[in-house]
């Protein structure tokens, strides 16, 4: 199974940060998109999952549900907390991009670190 993250999702201030948002968004009538992170990719790599019928939970919402190859998609925060995973042995594989950062040297060359 792969798992997708676009998003620290199980964070507690990342929860609080998404609720604050969606129902801002309620009140100012605009809409909620169904996917984080780039949209376009996002939505793009999850349908060719589902079109392939590759198993996959997307931004899964506890820590403990993370297991097997992570693919972090977007967001540097959610880079960190996969490797924090990882160093929890939750992930197998770790793979990350394309919409992390511009460049491997940002953020202390965090997408370049072994």
């Amino acid at each position: 199974m792969i798992t997708i993250l676009t998003e620290p999702s199980s964070k507690l201030t990342h929860i609080i940060k998404r609720w604050v948002k969606r129902n801002v968004k309620k009140i100012l009538g605009r809409q909620i998109l169904l996917y984080s992170g780039h949209y376009a990719v996002t939505r793009s790599l999850i349908t060719g999952l589902d079109k392939l019928g590759i198993p996959y939970q997307y931004n899964p919402t506890s820590g403990k549900k993370v297991k097997g190859h992570v693919h972090v998609l977007a967001g540097v925060d959610s880079l960190r907390y996969a490797i924090e995973l990882k160093g929890k042995s939750r992930i197998h594989k770790l793979t990350a991009g394309p919409n992390i950062v511009i460049s491997s040297a940002d953020h202390d060359g965090l997408v370049a670190s072994p």
